[in-house]
C-alpha cells in the first residue's frame, strides 16, 4: 500500500534512482522491502537485456567455490558427521553454527567446552585440508571470543565469525589485535552499505559481510564489495535465506573478483 504507489509510473531501469528514493524511506519502509524491490528490478533489467544480471554488473569470473554451512545441532559429533558427509561428496569448505548459539534461541545455558569439541571433531573428521570456518553468532564474552579464537587458530580455521555483538567495533578492534585468524564481522550491522566504513578505517574486521536482505539489495551489495575492494578486503555473502534472493547472489558473486565462497545453509 505504501510502497507499490510510489513505483506505478517509474521507468524500472532506473534502478540507482529507485533506490535513492527506497533508501530515504527506511527507517519506515524497512531494509527488507528495500533488498526485494531491488532485486526484482534487476531482474527486469537483465529480462530486457536478455541477459544474466551478472553480464550487467560486469563478469568478474563464471564459477566460485562453494561451502556448506550448518544447522546449529545438539551435539558436537553431530557437526563431525555432517562435515565428513560433505567432504566425501568433494566440497572444499564447511562452516560450523556451534551449539553455544543456542543461547540466542531458548536461553539455555551451553559451555563454551561445546563449542571447542565441536570445532576439534570436525578437524579431525575431514583432516587436514578442508577449509573450515565458525559461526557463533553473538553469543561470546570478549573472553570467550578470545579463547575460542586461540583454539579456532591451533586447528587451522580459514575465519572467524560474528563472535562479539553486531555493534561492538572496539571490542572486534581488539580481537583482531590478540588473533591471527580472519575475522569475518559485518553481517548484521544497522545502516546497509553506510556503516562499513567505520569497519574499515579502525580496522575492526579483516572482511566484509552481507546479502541482500539484510543490506539492501543488488545495489547495495555492489557499493559495499566495491568499496571492500578499493581497501584490498574480502567481500563475503551471507546465505540470504530463500531461493530467489540466493539465486540473485549468486548474479553479484560472479560479478566480484574479491568473493572467496558461496555459501548454501544445510537442511536442519
Amino acid at each position: 500500500d505504501y510502497v507499490r504507489p510510489q513505483l506505478i509510473g517509474r521507468d524500472a531501469l532506473d534502478i540507482e534512482a529507485i533506490w535513492q528514493m527506497l533508501w530515504r524511506q527506511e527507517r519506515s519502509i524497512g531494509i527488507g522491502v528495500i533488498g526485494a524491490v531491488d532485486v526484482a528490478l534487476w531482474d527486469i533489467a537483465g529480462k530486457v537485456a536478455g541477459l544474466p544480471i551478472h553480464r550487467l554488473l560486469g563478469t568478474a569470473r563464471h564459477s566460485v567455490p562453494v561451502y556448506m554451512s550448518s544447522w546449529v545441532h545438539e551435539h558436537p559429533e553431530d557437526y563431525a558427521a555432517e562435515a565428513a558427509h560433505y567432504a566425501a561428496q568433494g566440497f572444499t569448505g564447511y562452516k560450523l553454527h556451534p551449539p553455544t548459539q543456542w543461547k540466542n534461541h531458548d536461553g539455555r545455558t551451553i559451555p563454551l567446552e561445546e563449542d571447542i569439541k565441536s570445532v576439534t571433531l570436525v578437524r579431525e573428521a575431514v583432516g587436514p585440508d578442508m577449509k573450515l570456518m565458525s559461526d557463533s553468532p553473538f553469543v561470546y564474552t570478549y573472553e570467550e571470543a578470545l579463547r575460542f579464537g586461540k583454539v579456532l587458530e591451533d586447528l587451522d580455521y580459514y575465519w572467524y565469525e560474528d563472535p562479539l555483538p553486531s555493534d561492538d567495533t572496539y571490542g572486534y578492534e581488539r580481537l583482531r589485535r590478540h588473533l591471527s585468524i580472519p575475522i569475518l564481522a559485518t553481517e548484521m550491522t544497522d545502516g546497509g552499505p553506510y556503516t562499513y566504513p567505520q569497519w574499515l578505517r579502525t580496522g575492526a574486521t579483516d572482511y566484509l559481510r552481507g546479502d541482500v536482505g539484510y543490506k539492501g539489495g543488488i545495489t547495495a551489495l555492489m557499493k559495499i564489495a566495491r568499496a571492500a575492494e578499493v581497501f584490498g578486503v574480502s567481500f563475503e555473502q551471507h546465505d540470504a535465506g530463500v531461493a530467489t534472493s540466493n539465486l540473485a547472489q549468486a548474479h553479484v558473486a560472479m560479478a566480484l573478483p574479491n568473493t572467496q565462497f558461496y555459501e548454501v545453509l544445510t537442511q536442519q
